[in-house]
């Protein structure tokens, strides 16, 4: 059986969840306005796209590396070479 925290160690586990759901809560938030911006321009973001917004925001990857991987799908995609 697995032991329940306690003490001030159950406290900052709280903490630290209690910030992670407010961030993901946030992020959520930011992605679908900047989605809903996008729309009114007549752009339609991919689910790539919004995946790597999510990772930025979530501060798992750089705004540089967000940039880079999105130039790399989209030349991908453009750019083929034969």
């Amino acid at each position: 059986m697995a032991k329940k925290a306690t003490g001030i160690n159950s406290i900052k586990d709280s903490t630290n969840c209690s910030r992670a759901m407010k961030r993901n809560s946030s992020s959520k938030k930011i992605i679908a306005s900047a989605c809903a911006s996008m729309e009114m321009e007549g752009l339609k973001p991919s689910k790539t796209v919004r995946e790597l917004g999510k990772h930025y925001l979530d501060g798992k990857i750089s705004s540089k590396e967000a940039v880079s991987l999105i130039k790399e799908k989209h030349a991908a995609k453009y750019c083929k070479r034969g």
